[in-house]
């Protein structure tokens, strides 16, 4: 795996959202996709909106932060990420717990 840099775009291919998306389903909520017809009539087109507010965090980084913490946890660098990126985090390790993971 390439170390990645913190800010730096990166690619991903469909497997590695699958492979994400399955590390994190049992620890976030599945949120539902609503529309609005007045925003509909005002675009023109059809308008969906990701309600991510209603994760345990209140945003959508509850995902990333999840994914980051577990795929570091199987790299065996945990205490690294948190150390570096303490505030980013700090939330992750009251809302999540890792202990289904050992």
């Amino acid at each position: 795996m390439k170390p990645r840099i913190a800010g730096a775009m990166t690619s991903f291919r469909f497997d590695d959202i699958l492979i994400a998306h399955n590390r994190i389903r049992p620890m976030v909520h599945k949120t539902p996709i609503m529309r609005s017809n007045f925003i509909d009539e005002l675009f023109g087109k059809k308008v969906f909106f990701k309600c991510e507010h209603l994760q345990k965090t209140g945003s959508f980084k509850a995902r990333g932060a999840a994914n980051a913490v577990i795929e570091a946890f199987f790299r065996v660098d945990i205490k690294m990420l948190i150390d570096e990126k303490k505030s980013e985090f700090s939330v992750v390790g009251e809302d999540f717990s890792i202990s289904h993971l050992q």
